[in-house]
């Protein structure tokens, strides 16, 4: 294990060198920099948090554990028909680097709610139009998690069995609010060990003392609180737009002294 543990590090770190580099990635960095011209009134500090988005985007590897425990959970776990095979088959380890959409990672901030959805649409738009494999999905769970997850692939050198292949592998972004990242930063180690814990998958909806529960119905609560948010920031764009169209339509004090000067002269 420690050996496959180190190929994978030393893979993962040239694959995110090289990733860096690739015109592919660059190419989605530069859209996501473009995309706060087109959303709402263009106002570059709307979109993302903080407004600058960096060169590297600074992606993560996905731990080797972390890798395991998925793999595990896709075969074990969530494989009803377990000790079969799953229906796809056991992924061999040549295939992690191209079949595991995660290895390669990071999240943005949006501001506001509808702020992940209009940048998933927009790179997947621009993605299709440049024949760079993508995709996305929104994220909503019962544990309070609100996300939405943009997936495409970049090409990279990975060595496997002692020979280098070139391999199209999976770079994650995830586009999640301000609200929902404080407390994700604060119970991702609750939903890890949740995760773990099939005693846990559905007891701690009633546990109300439990750091599960506090937490899952925090998330709803603030996805709820990021929603009136969303639509009080709305109803205050809105009011902009239509308050010069009624000034516009009053006469104001100086298209009244023309007539006031006029009954002056005529006393």
């Amino acid at each position: 294990m420690a050996k496959a543990e180190n190929v994978y590090e030393i893979n993962m770190r040239s694959a995110r060198a090289a990733v860096g580099e690739e015109p592919a990635f660059l190419s989605v960095v530069a859209t996501l920099r473009g995309l706060p011209e087109t959303y709402l009134t263009g106002d570059p500090e709307l979109l993302f948090y903080p407004a600058n988005i960096p060169d590297d985007l600074r992606l993560k590897i996905k731990p080797f554990g972390s890798v395991m425990e998925k793999l595990h959970r896709r075969n074990v776990l969530y494989n009803k028909k377990w000790p079969a095979p799953p229906p796809k088959g056991v992924l061999p380890p040549e295939r992690v680097y191209v079949d595991v959409d995660d290895l390669l990672r990071t999240r943005l901030v949006c501001r506001y709610l509808d702020g992940p959805k209009y940048v998933c649409e927009q790179l997947k738009a621009f993605c299709d139009t440049s024949s760079i494999e993508s995709n996305y999905r929104e994220l909503s769970t019962d544990a309070g998690y609100y996300a939405w997850h943009f997936y495409f692939r970049v090409p990279a050198v990975i060595l496997i069995a002692g020979a280098a292949e070139k391999q199209e592998i999976w770079v994650e972004i995830q586009f999640t609010t301000q609200l929902a990242e404080v407390i994700t930063s604060l119970t991702h180690t609750l939903y890890q060990s949740r995760r773990a814990d099939s005693d846990l998958i559905d007891h701690w909806k009633w546990l109300a003392a439990s750091p599960q529960f506090r937490s899952a119905f925090l998330g709803h609560g603030l996805h709820l609180l990021e929603g009136l948010i969303q639509s009080f920031r709305d109803d205050i764009f809105e009011a902009r737009v239509l308050e010069p169209a009624k000034a516009s339509q009053e006469p104001g004090a100086d298209d009244a002294q023309p007539d006031e000067t006029k009954a002056e002269g005529n006393k």
